[in-house]
């Protein structure tokens, strides 16, 4: 049995039920940054000062507004010392280390679906 270019299409298009129209948007948002300037925590203990400063803020389907407000969070219980929570706002909580701790770099990943999340780097011992 022979198809045409043209069966095959509309075979493909039935059975994974996404049509291409020309002029409209795919629904995949793509990632853009934002300004980390000035988005970080100090914590003075005695004579000793404690600062992590965010770096690479990232965001896909959130505003950069909140995406800094939820980096100054995480970075202020950063600098305190304590561990970051599993979930934020809805967003679920990814920590990475470069090297299992050897660098003062963990990058950070809050994801709460395909569309919505903020990436950025906690920067410890960097001035914001």
């Amino acid at each position: 049995m022979r198809r045409t270019a043209a069966a095959l299409a509309t075979l493909s298009v039935v059975a994974t039920g996404v049509v291409a129209l020309p002029g409209v948007a795919s629904a995949k948002t793509t990632a853009k940054s934002c300004s980390s300037k000035g988005v970080g925590a100090t914590a003075v203990t005695g004579d000793v000062v404690f600062s992590v400063a965010v770096r690479q803020l990232k965001v896909r389907g959130v505003s950069c507004a909140n995406a800094r407000a939820l980096a100054r969070g995480l970075a202020k219980l950063e600098v305190k010392g304590k561990a970051l929570p599993r979930t934020v706002s809805g967003f679920r909580v990814i920590e990475r280390s470069a090297c299992g701790g050897c660098a003062p770099l963990t990058t950070v990943i809050l994801r709460k679906d395909a569309s919505h999340a903020v990436s950025f780097v906690l920067a410890a011992g960097a001035s914001y």
